[in-house]
């Protein structure tokens, strides 16, 4: 009885293992592993058939060559085996001599440590130390002796055989792709059968869990499975439509999990900048953003949003060249000036408001403009930042919109200051010509944050997406009052000190001009209809609601009818902006130290929470109710905004930027530097980093390697005031004067010399000697490069076009070092430079000066010839000097140091 059921037992466990086996086998990372090698053996075979079907015209004769070469190494077989004794015998007398040698060390080492301790000693001989020596020295002439013959000999074999060796390492590299492909091959077709099996896959060494442990980069210690799945992603080979995406190479193996690139799998794995559950080896656990329900709450990020990981461990400290989505997610929280009523990571909360000030609106614009403006701000610039606040659903009240609107308005005109510029009167703008103005817009640099195309749009539609920085000024005429535009053209910060517009410098009949042209900027159809009346029953019943939230019944009653409509209006419009938020993007007078609206901390949004911006672009609902929070503003976010801005919130969560090395001060400078320079839209003009995928500025140089050009110090000063230094002066385009702070300046300098790697302070090279001067001066002019450099900084008479420089501001300007390079090799610093390479070597990359030599021998250049033959001692030094290419081009330097004295 007992056995019968020790047997039954035996059997239920034993089916029971075997439906656990299988169910174990059917999961499905095995059955992707299994497809995986299956595909891998098929792509396999069909390489390996192609190579072999291709006529291989090369073959034959490698197959000669070893032939020949082995037949060659047979006939002198005798002669090479009598080589092989001979070297056998030598190396045998190596070794004893070697012996002898250490033997002979260790017997004299005896005889000087007796002498030194027992001087007086019969065995103590000096003579003997002598002697020693002596044996010493013939025997290390042997060995000496001995090992060039081994060398000789040696040499001879290699000479014999060396022909061959070569022949069958050509065939080897010839037939390498065949021979991989064919081990690979066997290797994949071993155990195949037994991999497909429903059980034995269990035990298949091929098929199992592969991770790897993170532990170098992210926030908290991990490990990764993906690849159990994704077999093929840091492999390459595997691209293409006919792979599936789960089995499919990964498409930047350049950057990502290869063991070439930055971010190798074995260090980073794949949720870092992917997310996901990496332990899971399921579809729903890891947390897939296609999963019906993911089960964990580090979800992965949706396809199309995966540079939110580069946020996580570079975001504060590098330019993201790879990660441009990323990166213009950053911009834009501060260009739509998040920070007003969100908490953001710093520093992108350090700069001005975004918004401009409002303080001196009714110099600038009329009541009825403002009111259309709140309204519906798109409905008259499509590509402003502004957003909707007003009318943004069907069931909005419009009544009560109608009376916030028209309070707010006649509280910014009643607290609205006088004109007080430091610059001319309002009333004294002179008449101008619209044709030079229009032709200053283009030439001047405005067209470089401005746009004047009035159905421009913030979207994948409109190329010159950096020109964005500035208002659109279409339709400006029907906007702003000619008497301030005037004033404003000439000093913007008289109006608002912390304004991101630079002055251009316009003199009185420039800004004439220019004020001239954008007021015939206006609408073809403008609309001239009143704003509508606000109904006075409902802006009363906003005033007393809003009382009654500070106050009892009775006493809100009492002050409400206290009021006249003037102070009834102004509470109201004070009410609806701090409502609104108005102040955490404007200067509004009475709200200098009200704290912004309370929108909840950005870092922490992340999430599918943060998706909605796909879906809704920040639009919320109103219920109607009377003071209920207001909506979330409209910004009317493109699809390619939006997209930037989810990445950068999903970037967010978790995010390392707020520690390391953006923590030390050097850090912290880069940081705000480049949050700076986005602040004040020199992306419009420049390009800061040309390896960032961008539009290409049209108007000034490239800054990407900036930091290793300029001295900092002069930059400095140049950012301070550019008007004084006339770099360039040949162009139209005007570098403008910035109202930088003290603390924005040195954030940019630093930024750029960080970005490049060098030090803030340079030292002067060492004084040049009277043959570098001369060799100096002498290559310059070979070269003729005054021909492109100008020679004066107030030189006026300039020939266009005109494409450097001037050389006279050198010594106060460029890096020492940075010279000597640029003069060898232009073009490794500036791809596209029209500065010619002059060091070229006709047999290699590396630089050479034999040009220039050949170039000073000639009747042409006899003078210099002769000059440098009155500090040279004759032709052959001369000619030696320029072997060394780095030496004549810091002869260039020392001679532009020295024009510049």
């Amino acid at each position: 009885m007992r056995r019968a059921i020790w047997l039954r037992s035996l059997v239920i466990l034993l089916v029971a293992a075997a439906v656990l086996a299988v169910a174990d086998n059917v999961r499905p990372w095995r059955q992707y592993q299994v497809e995986f090698f299956e595909r891998e053996l098929d792509q396999v075979n069909a390489e390996l058939a192609s190579v072999r079907s291709q006529p291989d015209e090369q073959a034959a004769d490698l197959q000669a060559a070893m032939i020949a070469a082995d037949e060659k190494v047979a006939a002198r077989a005798d002669e090479i085996l009598e080589t092989e004794r001979e070297l056998e015998d030598l190396r045998a007398k190596l070794a004893a001599a070697e012996r002898r040698q250490t033997a002979l060390g260790n017997r004299l080492e005896q005889a000087r440590y007796r002498v030194r301790q027992s001087p007086s000693d019969p065995e103590a001989d000096p003579s003997e130390i002598q002697d020693l020596e002596r044996q010493q020295l013939e025997t290390r002439k042997e060995i000496e002796e001995i090992r060039e013959f081994v060398d000789v000999r040696e040499q001879r074999l290699e000479d014999h055989r060396s022909e061959a060796r070569t022949a069958r390492e050509r065939w080897r590299l010839h037939t390498s792709e065949a021979t991989r492909l064919e081990e690979r091959r066997q290797e994949l077709e071993r155990g195949a059968w037994w991999r497909r099996l429903p059980v034995a896959g269990l035990f298949h060494p091929s098929l199992g869990i592969r991770e790897v442990a993170v532990d170098a980069v992210a926030s908290e210690a991990r490990v990764d499975r993906c690849v159990t799945c994704h077999l093929g992603a840091q492999r390459p080979g595997f691209e293409g439509e006919g792979w599936p995406l789960v089995l499919r190479s990964h498409p930047r193996l350049d950057l990502f999990l290869s063991e070439s690139s930055p971010h190798p799998y074995q260090q980073f794995g794949c949720t870092v900048c992917h997310g996901g559950e990496g332990r899971a080896t399921g579809f729903e656990l890891a947390g897939h953003p296609t999963a019906s329900s993911p089960s964990t709450d580090r979800p992965i990020f949706p396809r199309g949003l995966f540079e939110a990981g580069c946020i996580r461990c570079h975001e504060g400290r590098d330019e993201l060249p790879a990660a441009p989505v990323a990166a213009a997610g950053s911009r834009l929280v501060r260009q739509m000036g998040c920070s007003g009523c969100h908490q953001v990571p710093r520093p992108t909360s350090t700069l001005a408001q975004a918004g401009p000030a409002l303080d001196g609106i009714a110099a600038k614009t009329n009541p009825a403009w403002a009111f259309r403006w709140l309204a519906a701000p798109r409905a008259f610039r499509p590509s402003t930042w502004m957003p909707h606040f007003f009318d943004l659903d069907s069931d909005s009240d419009r009544e009560r919109q109608i009376a916030e609107i028209r309070a707010i308005v006649v509280y910014l005109w009643e607290k609205s200051r006088g004109p007080a510029y430091r610059g001319p009167a309002l009333d004294e703008a002179p008449a101008g010509d619209p044709e030079s103005g229009r032709v200053l817009f283009e030439s001047v640099g405005c067209r470089a944050c401005h746009l004047t195309d009035a159905d421009a749009l913030r979207d994948e539609s409109y190329p010159a997406y950096e020109r964005l920085h500035g208002p659109n000024l279409a339709r400006t005429g029907d906007k702003v009052a000619a008497s301030w535009l005037y004033a404003w053209l000439r000093d913007p910060q008289a109006y608002r000190h912390d304004t991101p517009m630079p002055s251009l410098r316009l003199s009185g009949r420039e800004a004439a001009d220019l004020t001239a042209y954008l007021m015939t900027l206006r609408d073809s159809a403008p609309d001239v209809t009143e704003p509508p009346s606000a109904s006075t029953e409902t802006r009363d019943e906003l005033v007393l609601a809003y009382l009654r939230q500070d106050n009892t019944i009775e006493g809100s009653e009492v002050l409400f009818e206290g009021m006249t409509e003037r102070e009834r209006n102004l509470y109201l419009g004070e009410r609806s902006i701090a409502r609104y938020g108005c102040h955490g993007c404007h200067r509004i007078p009475g709200f200098e130290e009200a704290p912004p609206l309370d929108g909840g901390d950005l870092t922490a949004l992340g999430g599918p929470r943060s998706l909605r911006f796909l879906e809704a672009g920040h639009a919320g609902m109103d219920d109607g109710r009377l003071l209920e929070a207001p909506p979330s503003p409209d910004y009317g976010w493109s699809r390619r905004e939006s997209e930037a801005v989810v990445t950068t919130l999903l970037g967010w969560q978790g995010s390392s930027s707020n520690r390391s090395d953006a923590d030390a001060p050097s850090g912290i400078a880069s940081v705000i530097g480049r949050a700076v320079l986005d602040h004040y839209g020199c992306r419009a003009c420049h390009r800061i980093d040309r390896h960032v995928a961008e539009p290409e500025p049209e108007l000034g140089p490239d800054l990407t390697l900036v930091g290793a050009k300029l001295q900092s110090s002069w930059l400095h000063e140049y950012l301070r005031d550019p008007g004084e230094v006339p770099v360039r002066p040949w162009q139209t385009a005007r570098m403008p004067t910035f109202h930088w702070t003290d603390s924005e300046l040195d954030a940019v300098v630093r930024y750029f010399a960080d970005r490049a790697g060098v030090e803030l302070f340079t030292s002067d090279p060492p004084p040049p000697s009277r043959r570098d001067l001369a060799m100096g001066g002498a290559v310059f002019r070979t070269l003729q490069c005054d021909r492109c450099h100008i020679g004066s900084s107030s030189q006026s008479d300039i020939p266009v076009p005109q494409f450097a420089p001037t050389y006279k501001l050198a010594r106060q300007r460029l890096r020492p070092d940075w010279v000597v390079d640029w003069v060898l090799e232009p073009r490794r610093w500036d791809p596209d430079t029209r500065m010619p390479a002059s060091f070229v070597s006709a047999f290699g990359d590396e630089p050479d000066a034999s040009f220039l030599a050949a170039s000073l021998a000639t009747p042409f250049f006899r003078v210099d010839q002769d000059r440098l033959l009155r500090v040279f001692d004759n032709e052959a030094e001369i000619e030696a000097y320029f072997d060394d290419p780095r030496q004549v081009a810091a002869a260039v330097r020392d001679h532009l140091w020295a024009l510049g004295d």
